[in-house]
């Protein structure tokens, strides 16, 4: 699922806080996997805010500073039934396109829709995975660094069918569908688990024009009497655990056209193993929208479902990874993290993820000198440490030519001058302008 993100630092050298498979479930399902925060992202372009979050309790007045015996007369009540039924009237031909800023990457998603077809594709520093509704079968494409696509089509049963269906769930719903979600709404405001927080103003964003609005949502407030009207309305409706995340604050700038939100920032709590909580924030915001038919076309199926499978299960590992190293606390420990975990997935796209180019540098040699197989097609990816790079490569393989790569003068003539000199085991340790040389035989911490 889609990762969401911390709204504060964590302490120094502090330690990811430890979470409840429940939580990480809720939390990370899409976020970390690309997927949690995508389905997140698709419900509320769509159906402006109807989830089942939690928020603080409803006492006082609202930031409106206006008393009102009907809810739903308040003017951000007004325009979030009213733009929610605009969204049934988008055209039959669309493109559309968000960021999603996440712990481990940012995340580009784009929907798109021609007649029948359709088609998600979530695209992150480390895969793009892509879905692809037609002709009565999906089919799923995964394409991790810079492998080929490969591409199966999904049956119920797979793994990848959670992922695709909540996808799907982010495409504009027939005009029934959208109705039923206007009436659920309707009743929540009624009920008085909405607080509008502040007034309505206008916005703008990817040259569309939309009405801002931030509001909480308290499910407490709702007796299992409401519960049951609820639940007439849509069978699937349930309360969420308030135990697991808790104050959840939304904002959404609702597009002035169609209706769906081309900005949303989300913030909640979410429980830690320890019993505390950790604050979270998510958002998403609109980059393109276009009103044409976008050319989907249905790619062959030429791989196993159960190899693609493969494939996105480990795509989705590296994701969590990022995301474990993203939170360790400080710059250091995070790109050591990433360093560490480009060696054990060799894969040399956790490098580029680290801080600055020369932690990215410092990451492809160690990937470029570990274990008995060096690589010097690595080398080519580590920035201003290329150099640096092929004369470590020199020394391992005991090959001079590979100090014809090294375009640092003094490195070089170093390099040609040592390389084939040095015995078996001894290490020589050399630093010029600030390249620190591990020569062959030297120890690979």
């Amino acid at each position: 699922m889609v990762a969401a993100k911390n709204a504060q630092k964590p302490e120094k050298n502090a330690q990811p806080p430890e979470q409840p498979a429940e939580q990480k479930k809720q939390a990370w399902m899409l976020v970390t996997l690309a997927v949690a925060a995508i389905l997140i992202a698709a419900l509320l372009l769509w159906q402006g805010g109807a989830l089942p979050f939690v928020k603080t309790p409803n006492t006082g007045p609202s930031a409106n500073n206006t008393t009102t015996a009907d809810p739903l007369a308040d003017p951000s009540a007004k325009i979030l039934l009213q733009y929610m039924g605009k969204q049934s009237g988008l055209p039959n031909a669309f493109a559309i396109q968000f960021i999603q800023p996440t712990d481990e990457f940012d995340t580009s998603v784009r929907l798109e829709q021609n007649g029948a077809l359709r088609q998600a594709i979530v695209t992150t520093s480390l895969y793009t995975s892509r879905y692809i509704w037609g002709a009565n079968k999906t089919i799923g494409c995964e394409k991790s660094g810079e492998n080929a696509e490969m591409c199966a089509v999904i049956n119920s049963t797979s793994a990848l069918n959670k992922e695709a269906s909540q996808l799907l769930a982010g495409f504009p719903q027939d005009a029934a569908a959208g109705q039923k979600q206007v009436d659920i709404n309707k009743r929540l405001i009624e009920y008085g688990a909405f607080r509008f927080t502040t007034a309505p103003k206008a916005g703008r964003y990817a040259n569309r024009s939309c009405q801002d609005i931030t509001y909480a949502l308290d499910y407490s407030q709702i007796s299992p009497g409401e519960l049951q009207n609820l639940q007439q309305i849509e069978p699937a409706f349930t309360m969420p655990n308030q135990q697991i995340v808790r104050n959840f604050r939304l904002e959404q700038c609702m597009d002035d056209e169609f209706g769906f939100a081309i900005y949303s920032h989300l913030s909640y709590d979410a429980l830690t193993r320890n019993g505390s909580y950790v604050p979270i924030v998510w958002e998403h915001t609109m980059t393109a929208f276009e009103k044409a038919a976008p050319n989907i076309t249905i790619p062959a199926a030429q791989a196993a479902l159960g190899d693609v499978e493969t494939v996105v299960s480990r795509d989705r590992s590296m994701g969590a990874r990022v995301t474990d190293c993203r939170r360790l606390g400080t710059t250091n420990n995070s790109d050591t993290c990433l360093r560490q975990s480009a060696i054990e997935f060799q894969n040399a796209l956790f490098c580029q993820l680290t801080s600055s180019d020369m932690a990215m540098g410092d990451c492809v040699i160690k990937m470029a000198t570990q274990g008995g197989q060096p690589r010097p097609d690595l080398c080519s990816q580590a920035g201003p440490k290329k150099s640096e790079c092929y004369a470590n490569i020199a020394y391992i393989k005991n090959d001079a030519s590979y100090c014809g790569l090294v375009t640092d003068p003094q490195l070089k003539e170093l390099c040609i001058k040592e390389v084939g000199k040095t015995g078996n085991g001894l290490a020589i340790n050399t630093t010029i302008n600030n390249a620190s040389v591990v020569v062959r035989g030297a120890s690979q911490k």
